[in-house]
C-alpha cells in the first residue's frame, strides 16, 4: 500500500500541508527514476530510518508521513502514523538552511513568499539536481482565491509565468543567491537588485548586442544607465522567464529566455540566454551574457 504524505509549512497561525497521494505522479524524463535515486542511500540509509521510527512506536513502514516546515524556526519535522493511520509520532526534525521570504502566504509571482496551505505532494524528480525534488500542487483553489483578493503589482522585468508549479529542494548557497537576483528582478526592484552587485563588478553584455557597446559596464551606476535604462527604453514588457540555474561555489550560470516587445517594431521577443554570474562574498563581481543576437536584432526590425 503506497503512503499518504503530508507538507505542512507554519508561520504564525498559517499552516501549509502536503498531501503525497496514493498515486504518486512521476511524470519527468526517464534518464533516472526514483527507486534508482533512492537506492543510492543503501541499507545504512534503510536501516538508520527504520530504527527512527521504531524509536518513535510507528510499527513496520509507515501508511502516512506529514511533514511540517516552521518558518521562522526554520526547521521541517517529519511525522509518521502506521497503516491504519492513527495518531501520527514525530520521526525527526531538520533544520531548514535556506528559504525566501518571511512569515505569510505568497500572493504573486516573484514575492519570494514559501506558500502556506494545504497541498498535495504530486510527483518525485528524479532527475533534479538535489536529489528528489517535490512538486506540489502550487497554487491550489486556496490561493488563487486569494490572490484575488490583493492587486499584483507588475514591474518592468519579470518572471515569467511557467504554470505554477512549485519545487521543494536543497539549494547551493551559490545558486540561492542567483535565484533571488531574478526574484529581485521579477518584482521590478531595480535598486534592489543592484544592491547585489560589488562597486568593482564588471559587466560584459554578448557580443552582437546593441548595449554591448559600452562593454565592460564597471559599477552599478554604469550598468543602470547603460544596461537597464537602454533596454527598457528599447523594449516593452521586458522579461526574463528562468528556467534552469546550475553551478555553484561562486560561479553560477542561469539558462532561460528573453521575452517582450519591441517598442517600434512591435515584433514579439522571444530568443535563449544564458548568464554567468561570479560571486564573492554574497555579492556579484562579475557578470557575462550569452544571447541570440540574430533572434533580438530580428524581432527589432521594422
Amino acid at each position: 500500500m503506497k503512503a499518504l504524505a503530508l507538507l505542512v509549512f507554519v508561520a504564525a497561525a498559517a499552516l501549509l500541508i502536503l498531501n503525497f497521494g496514493p498515486r504518486l505522479r512521476r511524470s519527468f524524463a526517464a534518464e533516472r527514476t526514483v527507486e534508482q535515486v533512492t537506492d543510492t542511500l543503501g541499507p545504512g540509509g534503510r536501516e538508520l530510518w527504520r530504527e527512527r521510527l521504531d524509536t518513535a512506536g510507528v510499527g513496520g513502514w509507515p501508511g502516512a508521513w506529514i511533514l511540517v516546515g516552521a518558518k521562522q524556526e526554520k526547521t521541517l519535522a517529519l511525522w509518521a502514523a502506521g497503516e491504519g493511520h492513527g495518531p501520527a509520532a514525530l520521526v525527526h526534525t531538520f533544520k531548514l538552511l535556506g528559504a525566501s521570504g518571511g512569515p505569510g502566504p505568497k500572493l504573486r509571482e516573484g514575492d519570494r513568499q514559501v506558500p502556506e496551505g494545504r497541498y498535495t505532494l504530486e510527483a518525485l524528480n528524479p532527475n533534479s539536481r538535489f536529489h528528489l525534488s517535490m512538486k506540489i500542487n502550487y497554487p491550489n483553489a486556496v490561493d488563487r482565491a486569494r490572490a484575488k483578493r490583493h492587486a499584483e503589482r507588475r514591474g518592468a522585468f519579470r518572471l515569467a509565468n511557467t504554470g505554477g508549479a512549485e519545487y521543494w529542494y536543497g539549494m547551493n548557497h551559490s545558486i540561492q543567491l542567483v535565484a533571488r537576483i531574478y526574484e529581485t528582478l521579477a518584482a521590478g526592484d531595480i535598486p534592489g537588485f543592484l544592491g547585489f552587485l560589488s562597486p568593482e563588478i564588471v559587466w560584459n553584455e554578448a557580443e552582437g548586442n546593441p548595449v554591448a557597446d559600452g562593454n565592460p559596464y564597471v559599477g552599478a551606476q554604469a550598468i543602470a544607465e547603460g544596461v537597464f535604462g537602454r533596454v527598457l527604453a528599447e523594449w516593452n514588457d521586458f522579461g526574463v522567464e528562468v528556467q534552469e540555474i546550475v553551478g555553484g561555489d561562486g560561479v553560477v550560470t542561469m539558462f532561460g529566455r528573453y521575452r517582450g516587445t519591441h517598442g517600434a517594431s512591435k515584433k514579439p521577443l522571444d530568443v535563449q540566454v544564458a548568464h554567468t554570474w561570479w560571486l564573492e562574498n554574497d555579492k556579484v563581481v562579475r557578470f557575462q551574457q550569452m544571447l541570440d543576437t540574430a533572434g533580438m536584432a530580428a524581432a527589432s526590425q521594422s
